[in-house]
């Protein structure tokens, strides 16, 4: 149990570290320090760096994944309501956008993969429509980046590396979200 509880602590302490520095502009040997813990600690419980970055990445994405399961479970009376509550959750969600920008940008060893895993349609119901509001892990990071999304995509059009493309261009500052 306490094992786990050193590795969500340094994952803690790397997010915000990472967000405003980016993923390899903060060294293990900084992580460690103001985790009060030795490096050697932060390899025994990640093995190295690029597999401490992956677990990293795959928390966040996680993390979105639940704040889209919120908006999804949710019933709204409004499109008004629903373009506010992702609002929240994106604003809640920066640091986490953030990194899995950075991660899809310099194409992080594995992250794709991750992050592919957890692309998964959600239907949002909002009253008096009678074509359900699609969201999924493209378009509430797009949503982030661009604060703008046509909820009534459609799904192929999610498809590919389209949303990659935009993401590239988008820049990736904390300040910028």
């Amino acid at each position: 149990m306490k094992e786990n509880k050193t590795k969500q602590n340094l994952i803690d302490v790397a997010l915000p570290m990472m967000a405003e520095s980016g993923v390899y502009g903060v060294s293990l040997r900084d992580i460690a320090k103001k985790a009060e813990i030795n490096v050697s600690s932060v390899l025994y419980h990640f093995g190295s760096k690029e597999e401490f970055i992956a677990t990293c990445g795959e928390f966040c994405v996680q993390n979105l994944v639940e704040a889209i399961d919120s908006i999804a479970q949710r019933n709204f009376t409004n499109i008004d309501e629903l373009t506010h509550f992702i609002h929240q959750k994106v604003e809640e969600s920066r640091i986490e956008i953030t990194i899995i920008v950075m991660l899809l940008v310099i194409e992080s060893s594995g992250f794709r993969d991750i992050y592919e895993k957890y692309v998964a349609d959600k239907f949002v119901k909002v009253q008096g429509s009678d074509v359900p509001y699609i969201l999924n892990l493209r378009s509430f990071i797009s949503f982030g980046l661009f604060k703008s999304i046509d909820l009534k995509v459609a799904n192929s059009k999610l498809e590919g590396n389209g949303i990659v493309d935009l993401l590239c261009q988008a820049t990736t500052s904390t300040e910028a979200l």
